[in-house]
């Protein structure tokens, strides 16, 4: 029996071994195939780039680098001929014969000058009556002779007529070619002779091995028939273009088309098969070409090494890969199942987790609606405020469920009562929680204070916070207050007094101003709150006037294009222009506006606004109906 379990583990671990080899080898081969497949795409559109940015940037900087060097050297070299050739003291010496000895020297300084201060290895001037050949050092080198060939280009420029010429030529004296610039001296009617600066082509060439791109490129300066006068390569100078490039390329570089730029760009095979690319800039100052060849090869060196790379570390990939595949497959009897036994884990404590949370949750959404219950039950009835009021409204909006904004109503008789509007410290439970605890101080306070004396009942009520809702176990006191406005009411006599909260009043002999009473700026609660901070204020009541408190949830909230706050002063012109609208309509208004103001911005605080107006005034019930009582909740308005 034993035996037989164990040929049949071993025929399980046979089986094992072969699938896992199936899908290793599959696996290997799909990588190999993606590796390789990458690496190739990616050789070549990277060789495409190197031999487009080779072509389209790469020549065309070195050569208009180069051509831009000697095009310069020669304007500048050009312009100080010209110069030179003009200069007043040159033109009347060489014009007199060159006998005036004080003209002479000045001449002879300039030659000297002009070849220490601007770095001209030549500087020249040659008479046309004399022949004599001034050098830069202020000295006669020679006189020109008709009959030396070497001496030719200057009577042929003096037969020429042109006042400028750019040449190469051998100075047999110098025993160097140079670039020579000539200027006439006079003119073309009337000639006196020649000056001029020379550059060396060796200091030329120096300049070309610095833009050697690599060891295989070539540079050359050549001129309209193709002949070399400057090389990187001073063994080429002097031999011709067709000594190093085939036919049809040479013959392409002097009478091809170029673009609009006089660049000429072409690739083709030399004689060994090497790939080649080749540029031809024209020297504005001259009818010279600079030809700019380089190997395919050499620029694409670069690229070559990274392809060797590339592949050793796709190989090595390719076989960490399968040494890993390996030996998960070896570890991991079932990835499959144990994948499947995890997520059924994960599943159970995700759904144990949002169990908890869930319940969690609908524990705290009992306690605020517990909450919120408790918090009504202590706000006056719709009724109660009906049969106080000839005419109100009530804007009551907690930013949250529940809030820290209230408003009471303590009655003694049948015209005398006292309304007040407050904002407790927080929001949602923990200002709920403090409305209730400052609702039963009230009413304790109004039982034992004159109803006349509303200053007397906020410091009352200022005593019994810090006594109670600020002192701590510990002996610290918390900073918890409120802001509220309280108003004594006897038949049409208004008195207020306020913490933090003011007293609008509209109506009266102008209907539509609106009149505030500053309550106390600082808080009930507050550590420097005094008997000298809060007064009585007494408002004898006319006829039409309405009475607005409103805690700082609708003055303070942010909106329109700046994001400023409501503020007192809009709230002001907005009561203004309700002066003729019925209290019970105002409400909406007021609501609305808010809202239009707002626009997306989230509510930032809790927001009550009350207004009233006493009985025995028929202009506050506007059309004479009675008010109708508005829904508790979310915006809860009674009216």
């Amino acid at each position: 029996m034993e035996k037989g379990l164990l040929v049949e583990e071993g025929r399980r671990n046979v089986l094992y071994d072969r699938g896992a080899i199936k899908v290793i080898f599959l696996a290997t081969a799909m990588i190999t195939l993606a590796v390789l497949l990458t690496g190739a795409i990616g050789y070549t559109i990277t060789k495409m780039g190197v031999v487009d940015k080779l072509k389209s940037k790469d020549l065309h900087y070195i050569a208009r680098s180069m051509a831009a060097r000697i095009d310069g050297r020669l304007e500048r070299a050009t312009e100080t001929a010209r110069l030179f050739a003009g200069d007043p003291t040159v033109v009347q010496w060489v014009a007199g014969g060159e006998r005036d000895e004080r003209l002479g020297e000045k001449a002879r300084k300039r030659l000297i000058d002009i070849a220490s201060d601007h770095g001209y290895v030549n500087t020249f001037i040659v008479s046309a009556q004399s022949g004599n050949y001034w050098g830069e050092e202020g000295n006669i080198l020679e006189t020109m002779d008709p009959q030396d060939p070497y001496d030719r280009w200057f009577f042929d420029f003096l037969s020429s007529k042109a006042l400028l010429q750019v040449h190469l030529d051998y100075n047999k004296t110098r025993q160097n070619t140079y670039v020579f610039v000539n200027a006439r001296i006079g003119s073309a009617e009337e000639s006196y002779g020649v000056a001029g600066v020379g550059l060396s082509l060796e200091d030329l060439a120096g300049e070309f091995q610095q833009y050697r791109y690599s060891a295989g490129s070539r540079l050359w300066l050549a001129d309209e028939k193709g002949a070399i006068h400057l090389s990187d390569n001073l063994e080429a100078n002097g031999k011709n273009l067709s000594d190093f490039l085939p036919e049809t390329i040479w013959d392409a570089v002097l009478r091809g088309e170029p673009d609009k730029a006089g660049t000429t760009v072409m690739e083709y095979l030399d004689s060994a098969g090497n790939q080649m690319d080749l540029i031809s800039q024209p020297i504005g100052a001259t009818g010279w070409r600079l030809v700019f060849q380089v190997p395919r090869a050499e620029s694409l060196a670069v690229l070559n090494s990274i392809l060797v790379n590339m592949t050793l570390t796709s190989l090595f990939s390719v076989a960490l890969i399968c040494i890993v595949f390996y030996v998960v497959s070896r570890r991991i009897a079932d990835p499959y199942r144990r994948a499947l036994e995890l997520n059924e884990e994960l599943e159970r404590s995700v759904a144990e987790r949002t169990r908890e949370l869930s319940e969690k949750n609908r524990n705290i959404m009992d306690g605020i609606d517990y909450a919120k219950r408790l918090q009504e039950a202590i706000l006056p009835e719709p009724a109660e405020l009906n049969d106080l009021f000839a005419a109100h409204f009530l804007y009551w909006r907690p930013r949250d469920i529940v809030g820290g904004d209230f408003y009471w109503v303590r009655r003694y008789g049948e015209e005398e009562y006292i309304v007040a509007v407050g904002d407790c410290t927080g929001h949602g439970v923990p200002g709920a929680l403090m409305t209730m605890a400052v609702n039963t101080m009230l009413n304790h306070i109004a039982d034992e204070t004159m109803q006349d004396d509303p200053a007397g009942i906020l410091l009352r009520l200022h005593q019994a916070v810090r006594e109670t809702i600020q002192k701590k176990a510990d002996g610290e006191t918390r900073l918890d207050g409120l802001d509220i406005g309280l108003c004594s009411v006897t038949g049409r006599r208004v008195i207020f007094a306020g913490a933090g909260m003011d007293l609008y009043v509209t109506g009266g002999e102008a209907a539509s101003n609106v009149t505030v009473l500053k309550g106390a700026r600082k808080s009930v609660g507050h550590p420097r709150f005094g008997a000298g901070d809060v007064e009585n204020q007494v408002v004898e009541v006319g006829e039409g006037q309405v009475f607005y408190l409103t805690t700082d949830g609708y003055l303070d909230q942010n909106g329109g294009t700046s994001d400023y706050p409501f503020g007192k002063r809009r709230f002001k012109n907005l009561l203004a222009s309700l002066s003729d609208v019925a209290l019970p309509a105002q409400q909406e208004i007021i609501a609305q506006s808010l809202a239009d103001y707002m626009g997306g911005e989230a509510q930032r605080d809790d927001i009550t606004v009350l207004g009233f107006s006493l009985k025995n005034d028929k202009v506050a019930y506007g059309d004479g109906g009675e008010a109708a009582n508005g829904e508790r909740g979310t915006g809860r308005s009674f009216i």
